[in-house]
């Protein structure tokens, strides 16, 4: 019986890929960084060497608003750790549990009819700190206790069941507009797509809307759930949201947590409540509705005009006519294609990663930036410019010391002007040279205005720039190129401007002057602004069109922006004074948190260590893996550099159990990892006889998470080595089965490059992925050699994709030893076998077939449903196997699910030749994403 025996190892390490959570990648920051802090009984601000001014205001402002805006003065707090990263160029901010830790991206975004004019910093800061805050209120009834025995990992759960998306967001969203000047909730182009959906008479299904869909375009939570709060505020009170939040976490109704409460306080539940919200709105909107104005469109081919959704951006006009714009759709990833009369596009290039789809068109040569990772540290980035010339086809970058926004062209496309920021956030305008990439020059800026959109003068001797100043004001600006002069053309306010273009004397520009967004034309000399576009459509980004002597500008619809033109002659309107009109009142408006914060409060700065509080125990996890069972205790630090994992492990076939132990530390540049496992079972021989088998294992390792960004691809690259050690003994001791010490080294190398998928697409239409592991256990004949591939082709539609995976497998089996085991999958529908040699080609093509936008409340909810046909043969010298040469035909029906995020598969395959099985099976399995 004993000689039957054989311990079962597991030889890979875990795939460290970025596209995953963030607990399987770790390093945010390398170790050369120097990290300080600001503590207090309410948070912890941690920040890099010359952020302290920064850090102090972010602190003053989170205190401000708890002091003014609480919403649970009685209730359990927890300070928060604040950590704030200067060197990446994204814009973006989050509270997370497991670890309890927010982090705010301080670049401010480029587009400010996205997010606003504010000090990013100041948004983030009341944001972030408004999320904190429902947190804390949330840990009640239920909730606290699962938090108090399983930690946070577990609350977290239990937050995302009891309170939606749209409170959390919406709520904070509502924060920064009530207290501020300005914030999303005041911009019209915020909730712009309810105005364009309720003026239709109709509205989006509620939980349609709140999972979204593949099939119609639908806005996020963000705007829905401001909305939602503000109707609340209207008929019942604010305080009345705190208690109904606080009620939702408490689980005093198991079944409808949150709408359960909502009809206690209300009347009716969350599907209701939206509907009477949506009526409110449409009414009040439509008294503010004027004549429609039906502007010419720009002429498309039925094709496009039939897409379900068909997004055109930032239009550019060439001498001849045609229009460069940048298009986007569902199936489609953003692209610049130029447009004739008569509606025919041809592409011209696909962009890479971007927060906004700008560019700039001159004398057929194309500027825009994009998004450089770093290769190994998760927050550190580069905004660089990318130059095309239309004509050679020669594509060429420039690096930033951090990055670059919103280039243009000189008239004759000579030259590049962008704005910059360095590690410092420090902003100025540079100028580059269009045909070597070569710095001309950086203009000076005295009071580090944030300086978006540059466009030359016609002469090319100053430059026009929108410009924000500190407290989020904005004015149109001149500067001198020769002496760095900078001289206002409108004043300083709180009115959005947007991407201006200059012709003869007069700058067009789209503002939030009017209830919805609207072109305008500046008078360059005066600053007066003159009305351009009016009606019931948002207009943006105007270009003049020498051609015709009218604008070309993108008017707002659901399903995507449209060109349409529009008369380039000022109309009487005009605005000279009370630009701050275009900051939009709201209900409940309270006095400006922002004024006086620097006054609020002094802080002690200390340094931060990398290690300190570097083990953090969060939660507790059980973890089902039929047949392995784990309950697992899990640490993270707030700097995300070291992750540990300890527990224990009962497997339900073998009866085998044990503790074990993982620790990762990613603050240098390899990633290293060590831990440590044991498994013990008892069995029974054939005589009656009881023995104890124990296997205890340790290992250590180093890998190296790398990913690269370069146009519309990613590339991953994963390399890891990994040292094992194991003894394996059987007590009381048998002679024809001694113990066994063992040792080996695996290595594994991932590459994977992909193209970037569309919104609708399940698989990218273009990647390769390729997957090699090897071991050799030291002393012993015994190794494998595991190759994988997959290769991505475009199928039919661009929502399709075709598949040819490939395997191949190589090992040594010794009697009375270790086996190592191996991710061979084989031929679909087949048992799994154990060759010395294996090999298999698999061909699937995968379509989406139905989207069904369905579910069942806020616990399931389905957006799509693929059918994946497939043909296997594989190849086995395993002497077990029926036949050698096993083949399979069939099919995978998956269902995607966005509530939770994740697939499940039915695959019927029919066994061709070969295989121990009926040549009919059916089987449930979980698709692995490999891209």
């Amino acid at each position: 019986m004993f000689k039957e025996i054989r311990i079962f190892l597991t030889a890979g390490i875990m795939i460290l890929w970025a596209g995953n959570t963030s607990a399987q990648r770790i390093g945010l920051l390398p170790p050369k960084v120097k990290w300080h802090e600001i503590h207090n009984d309410s948070l912890r601000i941690i920040f890099p060497t010359g952020e302290e001014r920064m850090a102090t205001r972010i602190a003053s402002v989170m205190l401000k608003l708890a002091a003014s805006d609480p919403i649970n003065t009685k209730g359990r707090y927890k300070p928060i750790s604040v950590i704030l990263q200067t060197q990446t160029n994204i814009s973006n901010g989050y509270v997370g549990l497991a670890p309890y830790v927010s982090e705010f991206y301080l670049q401010p975004f480029e587009n400010p009819f996205s997010l606003g004019s504010l000090p990013w910093h100041d948004l983030l800061a009341i944001h972030e700190y408004r999320h904190v805050l429902q947190l804390n209120a949330a840990n009640t009834g239920i909730s606290h206790t699962v938090k108090k025995f399983f930690g946070e990992l577990a609350f977290s759960g239990m937050y995302a069941l009891s309170v939606p998306n749209w409170f959390r967001e919406g709520d904070a969203v509502m924060a920064e507009s009530k207290w501020t000047q300005q914030g999303r909730g005041r911009l019209s182009s915020f909730t712009l797509p309810f105005r364009e959906k309720l003026k239709e008479g109709t509205t989006w299904e509620y939980y349609k809307l709140r999972n979204g869909s593949y099939k119609y375009y639908t806005p996020d939570h963000y705007a829905l759930g401001y909305l939602l709060i503000q109707y609340g505020n209207h008929v019942f009170g604010e305080q009345t949201w705190d208690t109904i939040l606080q009620e939702a976490a408490s689980f005093k109704n198991i079944i409808h947590p949150f709408s359960e409460p909502l009809l206690r306080h209300y009347g009716k539940r969350t599907k209701y409540f939206y509907e009477d919200a949506m009526k409110w709105y449409a009414q009040n909107w439509k008294e503010s509705q004027t004549d429609d104005i039906d502007y010419p469109p720009i002429a498309l081919r039925n094709e496009d005009l039939q897409n379900d959704y068909f997004d055109m951006a930032y239009p550019e006009v060439d001498d001849d006519g045609a229009i460069y714009t940048a298009i986007k759709t569902f199936d489609r990833t953003t692209a610049i294609y130029k447009i004739d009369s008569l509606g025919k596009k041809r592409k011209i290039q696909s962009l890479g990663l971007q927060q906004d789809p700008y560019f700039d068109h001159q004398n057929h040569r194309l500027v825009w930036t994009e998004l450089r990772f770093d290769p190994r540290w998760i927050r550190r980035d580069k905004n660089v410019l990318v130059v095309f010339d239309e004509r050679s086809g020669h594509k060429f970058t420039i690096q930033p010391k951090k990055g670059f926004f919103t280039p243009s062209l000189s008239p004759n496309g000579r030259r590049i002007a962008t704005l910059h920021v360095d590690d410092e956030d420090h902003y100025n305008i540079q100028i580059f040279d269009a045909n070597t990439g070569g710095l001309l020059g950086t203009l000076p800026n005295g009071d580090n205005l944030y300086l978006e959109y540059p466009i030359w003068d016609k002469d090319e001797i100053s430059i026009l720039a929108i410009a924000r100043d500190r407290s989020g004001r904005m004015a149109i600006i001149s500067q001198d190129i020769a002496t760095g002069n900078i001289t206002p053309i409108t004043h300083f306010s709180f009115t959005i401007l947007g991407k201006p273009f200059l012709h003869d004397q007069w700058i067009f520009l789209t503002t939030n002057l009017d209830t919805l967004d609207q072109v305008y034309a500046v008078d360059r000399t005066e600053g007066i602004f003159y009305r351009l576009t009016s009606g019931n459509f948002a207009h943006y980004d105007p270009a003049w069109d020498p051609t015709t002597g009218t604008i070309v500008c993108s008017e707002y619809h659901l399903n995507g922006r449209k060109l349409v033109r529009v008369n380039g002659r000022p109309g009487r309107d005009w605005k000279l004074t009370g630009l701050d009109n275009g900051v939009k009142s709201m209900e409940g408006a309270a006095t400006d948190l922002l004024a006086d914060v620097e006054k609020s409060g002094s802080y002690t700065v200390s340094n931060f260590s990398m290690w300190k509080d570097v083990v953090n125990f969060h939660s507790l996890t059980l973890v089902a893996d039929d047949p392995s069972w784990q309950a697992e205790v899990r640490s993270n630090n707030v700097l995300n550099n070291l992750s540990i994992a300890a527990g224990y492990e009962y497997n339900r076939n073998s009866k085998a159990g044990g503790p074990y132990a993982d620790v990762r530390l990613g603050m240098f540049y390899p990633v290293i990892s060590v831990g440590v496992d044991q498994s013990a079972r008892r069995v029974t021989n054939t005589v009656g006889q009881r023995f104890r088998i124990s296997n205890d294992h340790i290992h250590a390792g180093l890998s190296l998470p790398l990913t690269y960004s370069a146009g519309p691809y990613q590339r991953i690259v994963n390399l890891s080595s990994t040292y094992h050690k194991g003894f394996s003994r059987i007590r009381p001791e048998i002679a024809s089965n001694p113990d066994l010490l063992y040792n080996y080294i695996s290595h594994r190398i991932i590459l994977i490059n992909s193209r970037n998928m569309a919104y609708r697409q399940a698989m990218p239409s273009w990647g390769q992925r390729f997957d090699l592991s090897y071991s050799k256990v030291s002393g012993e004949p015994v190794k494998y050699l595991y190759v994988s591939t997959d290769f991505i082709l475009p199928g039919v539609q661009p929502s399709h994709y075709f598949n040819v995976i490939g395997e191949y497998l190589s090992q040594k089996i010794s009697a009375n030893t270790i086996l190592l085991s191996t991710p061979f999958a084989g031929a679909r529908g087949y048992d799994q076998l154990n060759g010395t040699k294996e090999y298999r080609l698999g061909l699937t093509y995968g379509f989406p077939v139905w989207y069904p936008d369905f579910g069942l409340g806020s616990i399931l909810y389905s957006r799509r449903v693929r059918l994946q046909p497939f043909y296997d043969v594989a190849y086995s010298d395993d002497k077990n196997a029926r036949a050698t040469w096993m083949r399979s035909l069939g099919a995978e029906l998956i269902v995607d699910f966005q509530i939770p995020p994740f697939s499940i598969g039915l695959r019927y395959s029919k066994l061709l030749s070969g295989g121990n099985r009926q040549s009919n099976v059916f089987e449930f399995f979980i698709p692995v994403q490999r891209f």
